[in-house]
C-alpha cells in the first residue's frame, strides 16, 4: 500500500523538536553551571540562560505533542477496515473444503433494442 510506505511528516518533525529542545536545555545547563562558578557583572546573562532553557523545554513539549498528533493522523490516513482485502476475504462465505461459495446468478431479462424511426421534415411557414 503506498500510504503505508510514506511515514507521516509529523513524526520526523516531532523528533526534530525533541532533539533540538533537549540540546538547547543541555547547553543551558552547562552555561548556568559556568555562570554560577563565574558570576557576571549583570543579571542579563541569567535572563538569557533562563529564556533559552524555557525555549528548549517548550520545544520538547511541542515535539511530544506532535508525536501524539502524528500517531492519530496516521490512524486517520488508513483506509477503513471494511475496505481492506482481509475484511473482504473474511466476509466471503467458505464451505468445508475451503472453497468460496458463489451465489447463483440469474440471467438478466432481455432488453428490447430501441428502434430509431426517421423523422419527417418540418415545414416552416413565413408570413
Amino acid at each position: 500500500m503506498p500510504i503505508l510506505s510514506n511515514p507521516a511528516w509529523s513524526s520526523r518533525l516531532a523528533v526534530g523538536y525533541i532533539t533540538g529542545g533537549t540540546l538547547i536545555d543541555v547547553w543551558c545547563l552547562i552555561w548556568y553551571t559556568w555562570l554560577k562558578a563565574h558570576p557576571p557583572e549583570s543579571d542579563a546573562s541569567y535572563f538569557w540562560c533562563a529564556g533559552l532553557a524555557l525555549t528548549g523545554l517548550t520545544l520538547v513539549i511541542i515535539g511530544l505533542a506532535l508525536g501524539r498528533i502524528g500517531r492519530s493522523a496516521r490512524e486517520a490516513e488508513l483506509p477503513p477496515p471494511e475496505a481492506t482485502p482481509q475484511a473482504v476475504v473474511a466476509d466471503t462465505p467458505v464451505d468445508a473444503q475451503g472453497l468460496m461459495q458463489v451465489a447463483p446468478t440469474q440471467a438478466a431479462a432481455p432488453v428490447a433494442t430501441p428502434v430509431i424511426l426517421p423523422q419527417a421534415p418540418q415545414v416552416v411557414q413565413h408570413r
